[in-house]
């Protein structure tokens, strides 16, 4: 799950085309019941399986037709995220869905780690 330096994942910096939240923000997020779609990014053998909420899988490399058949609605509000603050799989799937015409993209930076480090639940889909 630890996706450091070997990831082979294309980086950029900060991008002002999508927005970034906190644990505690994502918390609030989810609790406030506002319809929106979580996206975990981890593919390969840094995908263990763990989900925060009711996320799904969607990688990087996601083609225009997968997201679409993920998020029909392109004005949906879209949590993404990936394992750390090092891992840059949940940037390549903002700045993914950004192209592809997603204009409310969230980026959980802390990943899953934060996620599980700060005591909230996961559901495993392996």
């Amino acid at each position: 799950m630890d996706c450091n330096e070997s990831c082979s994942i294309p980086t950029s910096p900060v991008s002002k085309e999508y927005g970034h939240l906190d644990t505690n923000g994502l918390v609030v997020l989810i609790s406030s019941e506002i319809p929106l779609t979580i996206l975990d990014a981890r593919v390969g053998k840094w995908d263990d399986g763990k989900r925060i909420g009711a996320a799904q899988h969607l990688s990087y490399e996601a083609t225009a037709e997968e997201a679409a058949k993920m998020i029909p609605n392109k004005k949906a509000l879209i949590v993404v995220y990936c394992s750390n603050l090092q891992c840059p799989a949940s940037t390549g799937l903002a700045k993914r869905l950004t192209e592809l015409g997603y204009p409310n993209i969230l980026q959980y930076e802390a990943g899953i780690q934060e996620w599980i480090k700060s005591g909230h639940p996961v559901r495993e889909t392996k």
